[in-house]
């Protein structure tokens, strides 16, 4: 019996050293794997870093191109803003210059009356003569007075 005790023994020292060694194994075997793995993420976070870099020098240039952009759009606006200013002091000095011209022929008795059509025909004919363009149709033939406002 005594030596059944010491063979049972010998086999669960076995036993044990056996599941330690299987232990172990699988261990290093996980922890080769997570080297490798470990190893995997940091080339991905190298590469993401990278990319990351490249992103943001790409957006300092975009928001770059975007200020620069802004500013010409201001730029135009001003200038826009101020031909409109410029167009409409014009409109009003022609409007203030048209109603005096129009006030002048109206006391003017040589810009009611007409002019013969025969008179008409031959001012016509000189000026395309000269070199005038379209003067031909400018005023239908019988209607010459200035301040008709038919036209």
């Amino acid at each position: 019996m005594l030596n059944n005790l010491f063979f049972l023994r010998k086999i669960v020292i076995l036993i044990v050293v056996f599941s330690f060694s299987a232990a172990l194994w699988v261990i290093n075997g996980r922890i080769e794997n997570l080297d490798i793995e470990n190893q995997q993420l940091r080339k991905k976070i190298i590469v993401n870093e990278e990319v990351n870099k490249l992103l943001s020098a790409e957006n300092a240039r975009l928001n770059e191109d975007i200020h620069k952009l802004h500013r010409n759009f201001d730029d135009y606006n001003k200038i826009m803003n101020q031909a409109f200013n410029e167009r409409y002091e014009n409109a009003q000095q022609y409007q203030v210059l048209y109603d005096e011209i129009r006030i002048l022929l109206t006391k003017d008795n040589c810009s009611r009356a007409h002019i013969n059509s025969h008179i008409i025909k031959r001012l016509r004919d000189a000026a395309s003569a000269a070199g005038s363009a379209s003067i031909s149709n400018a005023f239908p033939v019988g209607s010459a007075s200035i301040t008709d406002k038919s036209n």
